[in-house]
């Protein structure tokens, strides 16, 4: 038997009885809409009834029900700044949607506001913009589009962005152009990026990247290594 085949007044009478299993029932039917109406007010009603005579599960629904409200607060506060055109409300408003937080995720939505704030020259709506566009996120695919947003985001001084662009250069352009590509992971390595480290102490212990061979230098950067990942 599963709570959706269970009769809601039967339940209503053992929650009226004080029962906090049905109450907790009661509070999970009606926030679905289950065998009845769904009605959030009396769902919290409901598990809040329960919670009070020690129900756990009903304190975590209720517990969620006020952390979604929440949610929902902060991404219509979050809409009102980004409309305003602030970039940072923008970025944050296109990361709330690719992530659905305070409501279902939409991948176009998160690409029309992290676009409107990345035209605007924000250096972490760049790099994300980019991201976007490598997967075919909430638009189609564009590899050059992506190379051109991340070679702005690195030349405003994003560490990660070059990163990105550099690991595009070598491994998936083309047209590939390994001098703008050890540029970029040098500065994205200066920087502190792990994974930029990394792939310059594998280059030099191979000579590769049009790098000649250097042991010691490699060795030397994968104590780098070593340091950055402790601090992760």
């Amino acid at each position: 038997m599963t709570l959706l085949s269970l009769d809601i007044e039967l339940l209503e009478n053992m929650g009226n009885a004080a029962d906090p299993w049905a109450e907790a029932a009661l509070g999970f039917l009606h926030e679905i809409g289950g065998g009845t109406a769904k009605d959030l007010r009396l769902a919290g009603e409901w598990y809040g009834r329960s919670a009070g005579r020690g129900c756990d599960f009903a304190n975590y629904c209720l517990l969620e029900m006020q952390l979604e409200r929440r949610e929902q607060a902060a991404r219509e506060a979050v809409m009102r700044s980004a409309e305003s055109g602030y970039p940072l409300a923008q970025t944050a408003l296109a990361t709330i949607y690719l992530l659905g937080r305070g409501g279902p995720r939409n991948l176009r939505a998160a690409y029309k506001w992290v676009k409107a704030s990345a035209d605007q020259g924000y250096v972490p709506s760049l790099r994300l913009i980019a991201l976007m566009l490598l997967d075919g996120e909430g638009t189609t695919a564009d590899l050059n589009l992506a190379k051109e947003y991340l070679r702005q985001a690195a030349e405003l001084g994003s560490a990660d962005a070059s990163h990105t662009l550099a690991g595009i250069l070598i491994y998936q352009d083309k047209d590939k152009n390994p001098k703008e590509a050890l540029r970029l992971l040098k500065f994205a390595a200066s920087n502190g990026v792990f994974y930029s480290l990394l792939e310059l102490a594998t280059a030099y212990n191979k000579g590769s990247h049009g790098l000649s061979r250097d042991s010691d230098l490699s060795i030397f950067l994968l104590s780098l290594c070593d340091g950055e990942e402790e601090l992760r």
